[in-house]
């Protein structure tokens, strides 16, 4: 029972408990009658049925108030009842109706990103209906298009309990990674056709999921990669460079490692046009050794794709010690776990910025919440330090943005990204790729997504104006559209620009993968998955006229 229906319920209750006591104490204090405590005690003996009320013939004064108690009495037991049985089968009642749904969205876990995705998905524009599995001892509760269940597991069918077989898609975000993934495995095997995505915290997990026996086709996400992906694609870096003059990017990074790394690999991936050089990046962290360790393990052939320099702060100031010239900055980014975190250093680095003749670039600032700092619309020029109230920061990593960017609340989430693999399968339909995308490898899925993400720069560097577009479109969930009469490429030296700017993007896509130069030792001039060599991870000048078209 909702929590407005059962107020109700308690309010008409109390109101018939008042009336039968009332009546009954008015007939049994009438004329000659009983002294008020006495009256009282018969007077609740009307909810009891008591004997007291069988014969009224003596009370011919007060008959009718005394009739109107008994029978008043005899309804509200009957009322009460009726709701403790009604309550009692709650559990029953709402796992009935999530049974029986079709079509609906299952959250399993119960944490605060859990939580407030429910909710969002469940209230607001999109109106899902929504079966939240949270803790063993989680009481039956439903509220508007989200019920919330008790979760005992998946070996005590807690996901059939949800409906699970019917729905459109299952999310799980649990507290512990491993759990989250193994039950997504479970999932996996006993719902072929439910479309499961998992969130993980482990950036490590996450990155060597589809290494597990049955974990090619798992779709997880983390928090900081799809935050980073959102940012930078409602406001691209290319166009910041463009407008203030600049002949590259260079982003000034500041935070935990896992969200710096993330934003540093959807820079490079999205930000690459053959108008600028490419990207310098400094990214400034607690332990900077232990960081470049890390980046050199995962992606050996990264200063290919960018110049990274990592440097120190001072975690008690957040003070960031750069010799960059502060009119070469593109974006200052600054994320950590905790948004306050994020907050106080994103104010000592505009404290810093403010001391820099020059400075002019806005500052993203990675909260948990949706209101307080500016939030521009896509492709907007933003605020600089000093200019308004908020000195040029701009929010970012909100509950909001992870929805978008991760597309799992809609149903537009990956449909760019399924139709590029399909022209795909028409160019390549022998690939070990060219497989239906529900079968399709998630590393493949992966690449997919890069590819529509850097559709952008590739109609930028073709002379097209994304900021027009960007501020009427949702750059997560759709691409631009050509105009009637309008075409990509006029001539052949255009078409080959293009072809070259797609080759450099997959050259940084298989690098960020943590591939390399080579070939295998068995097959000249082939790939080695296994050691990830591959022999065209070369400037797109040395590739063969076959491969370049």
């Amino acid at each position: 029972m909702t929590r407005v229906r059962w107020n109700g319920a308690l309010i008409l209750g109390l109101l018939a408990a008042v009336a039968t006591v009332g009546l009954g104490v008015w007939g049994w204090t009438g004329p000659g009658g009983d002294d008020p405590l006495d009256a009282l005690y018969k007077a609740l003996q009307a909810f009891v049925l008591s004997e007291n009320y069988s014969d009224l013939e003596q009370a011919a004064d007060a008959r009718l108030p005394l009739e109107a108690a008994r029978w008043l009495g005899a309804l509200f037991a009957f009322y009460a009842i009726l709701v403790l049985v009604w309550s009692s089968l709650g559990l029953w009642r709402l796992g009935l109706v999530a049974r029986g749904r079709r079509g609906h969205l299952v959250v399993a876990g119960a944490t605060v990103f859990a939580d407030r995705l429910s909710e969002t998905a469940a209230g607001g524009d999109l109106k899902a209906r929504v079966i939240q599995l949270r803790a063993p001892d989680q009481r039956p509760y439903r509220r508007g298009r989200l019920i919330r269940l008790p979760f005992h597991g998946f070996d005590r069918d807690g996901l059939d309990e949800a409906g699970a077989r019917r729905a459109r898609r299952l999310l799980i975000d649990l507290a512990d990674d491993g759990a989250a993934v193994d039950l997504a495995l479970a999932a996996q095997r006993r719902y072929p056709d439910l479309a499961i995505v998992t969130r993980l915290k482990d950036t490590n997990l996450l990155r060597s999921l589809h290494d597990l026996p049955g974990g090619k086709t798992l779709r997880a996400f983390s928090e900081a990669e799809a935050a980073a992906r959102e940012v930078v694609r409602r406001h691209p870096l290319f166009l910041e460079a463009r407008d203030r003059g600049q002949g590259r990017i260079h982003a000034i990074l500041v935070g935990d490692d896992d969200w710096l790394e993330a934003l540093l690999v959807e820079i490079i991936l999205s930000s690459r046009t053959l108008t600028l050089a490419k990207p310098v990046l400094t990214v400034a962290v607690a332990e900077p050794v232990g960081f470049r360790r890390k980046l050199a393990a995962r992606y050996p052939e990264l200063d290919r794709e960018a110049a990274v320099t990592v440097i120190a702060f001072e975690p008690a100031t957040f003070r960031v010690m750069t010799e960059t010239a502060p009119e070469a900055v593109t974006a200052v980014f600054v994320a950590f776990d905790d948004g306050a975190q994020s907050l106080a250093a994103a104010l000592a680095v505009r404290r810093q910025a403010l001391s820099w003749p020059g400075f002019g670039a806005f500052i993203f600032t990675r909260t948990s919440g949706e209101q307080g700092l500016i939030r521009p619309a896509a492709g907007e020029p933003l605020a600089v330090p000093g200019e308004d109230a908020f000195g040029g920061l701009v929010s970012f990593g909100s509950l909001t943005d992870v929805i978008h960017a991760t597309g799992v609340l809609s149903e537009a989430g990956s449909r760019a990204e399924r139709a590029w693999h399909e022209a795909y399968l028409r160019l390549h339909p022998s690939s070990e790729a060219a497989v239906p995308w529900e079968r399709l490898s998630e590393e493949y899925r992966l690449s997919n997504r890069r590819a529509v993400a850097h559709v952008y720069a590739k109609l930028h560097d073709a002379g097209f104006d994304l900021r027009a577009w960007l501020a009427t479109a949702r750059p997560w969930d759709e691409l631009p559209a050509l105009a009637p009469g309008e075409t990509l490429f006029r001539d052949e030296a255009e078409l080959m620009r293009l072809a070259e700017l797609e080759h450099e993007r997959w050259n940084a896509d298989r690098r960020l993968l943590g591939w390399r130069l080579g070939e295998s030792a068995d097959q000249p001039g082939t790939q080695d998955k296994l050691r990830k060599l591959h022999p065209c991870l070369i400037d797109f000048a040395d590739l063969s006229p076959d491969i370049q078209r």
